[in-house]
């Protein structure tokens, strides 16, 4: 089997019904865990499943393909089309359940559990079949991958490029399709299964190779918020904080990974400017970004919830700041639980209805939470920016409060705020 999005989410389904006779699959930008994407951190993801929505709706019934040959193709056609009108709307379904144990009232059902190709996982490894993930640093389903990889024993190899949802550059992706399956299905020894099975595209240094994920050699360095917008990797003595007063226009648009097209924002200072944000001095030396940032936030508040965003970016030498990655997480989602499977040693949410707590009034607690991974060089005389926001407009759906809440993020002893970067050292 092969395909990209929905009809790679298609394969791990299927591998994970343990069929005889499936031998090999090439999942391209596929996810594992469907509620941490169309919820992400809690925060429905309204703008891109609406989208999809109305793009899969326009396929479906707007504009159908052309009817099968025979007398009976334009029959057969109407007939389909007819049907598919009945379809029912993915965003509404979504929009209606927004905690991973939500039952759809329709089917009595847990989409979010049933539907996502992590719950199968011990299946999918039972089948024996042969896996080729194909990923992007862009895409929103490279977190699931990642997970993917690292949770099953399949003879299995994972390609991370610099990519989004609907690119391919720097790799002919059908000659890695060949390659695959002329080892898998025609037993031509080719070389592939003596490869590494992690490839990887470092941004700003070009294509790496590694026997696992994440990388052994990754030093988890901590980046403090110091005073003046600081961001450091001493702990900063001090004792302060800042405060966010949210503001619901910020948006990062175009979205790199929540959009379904190849675009990209050319430099994220105006949406800086509505969020706080924590900046290293120029660096001295290139630094290598590569795996799964880790943000833990301090925050109070004087409202019972709230949503945070949080932006790794890097700033060029003419003050430009360009998008990393990102991640979020809704305040009353907070709570962290063992998965059950290996998240890489990141905070995991379980998010069920019954995990939702308010924030005390007034009270700092922590927000942990990942960032969607990246590899990426920040070159010597850059800078490495932090930013907060409450709000993406355009990728999510932020309930509005009036008038709008001001958080404060601690950056004292005990209640300290910082993102923690796998740090790769300086290959010689």
């Amino acid at each position: 089997m092969y395909g990209g999005s929905y009809l790679g989410f298609t394969q791990y389904m299927a591998a994970g019904q343990v069929p005889p006779h499936l031998a090999a699959i090439v999942p391209e930008k596929a996810g594992a865990d469907l509620y941490t994407l169309l919820w992400n951190g809690g925060i429905l993801r309204a703008g891109f499943i609406e989208r999809w929505t109305g793009m899969v709706r326009e396929l479906d019934v707007d504009k159908p393909a052309p009817p099968v040959d025979g007398p009976e193709g334009e029959a057969l056609l109407r007939a389909a089309v007819a049907e598919h009108r009945a379809n029912r709307s993915m965003a509404e379904i979504s929009a209606a359940l927004p905690y991973r144990d939500s039952v759809d009232a329709k089917t009595g059902i847990r989409p979010w559990i049933e539907w996502s190709p992590i719950t199968y996982r011990k299946e999918i490894e039972r089948s024996g079949v042969a896996i080729y993930h194909l990923a992007g640093w862009f895409d929103r389903y490279v977190i699931g991958q990642t997970v993917l990889f690292k949770n099953l024993d399949n003879p299995q190899r994972i390609t991370i490029g610099p990519w989004s949802h609907v690119q391919d550059h720097e790799l002919d992706f059908g000659a890695e399709h060949q390659r695959f399956y002329d080892y898998w299905l025609k037993g031509i020894d080719n070389g592939i299964a003596k490869e590494d099975p992690v490839h990887y595209y470092v941004m700003g240094s070009g294509w790496r190779s590694a026997r696992q994920w994440p990388l052994p050699e990754e030093k988890r360095t901590s980046y403090w918020f110091a005073a003046d917008g600081r961001l450091t990797p001493e702990a900063p003595p001090e004792k302060g904080r800042d405060t966010l007063a949210v503001d619901y226009s910020a948006s990062v648009w175009p979205a790199p990974r929540w959009s379904l097209e190849p675009t990209y924002p050319e430099d994220l200072s105006a949406n800086d400017a509505k969020g706080i944000t924590y900046t290293t001095p120029p660096l001295t030396a290139a630094v290598e970004v590569t795996g799964h940032p880790v943000v833990r936030l301090w925050v109070s508040a004087d409202v019972a919830d709230a949503d945070l965003f949080v932006y790794l970016e890097e700033v060029d030498a003419k003050g430009a700041s360009h998008y990393v990655t990102e991640g979020s997480l809704r305040a009353s989602h907070r709570a962290t639980a063992d998965p059950g499977f290996d998240y890489l040693g990141m905070p995991w949410h379980r998010s069920f209805a019954a995990d939702a707590a308010p924030l005390p009034k007034g009270e700092p607690v922590e927000l942990a939470f990942d960032l969607f991974p990246t590899s990426n060089l920040f070159d010597a005389g850059h800078r490495i920016r932090v930013t907060v926001t409450g709000s993406d407009k355009a990728n999510a759906l932020t309930p509005e409060q009036t008038p709008p809440p001001r958080l404060v993020l601690h950056r004292e002893k005990g209640h300290a705020s910082h993102i923690v970067l796998p740090i790769i050292p300086a290959r010689r």
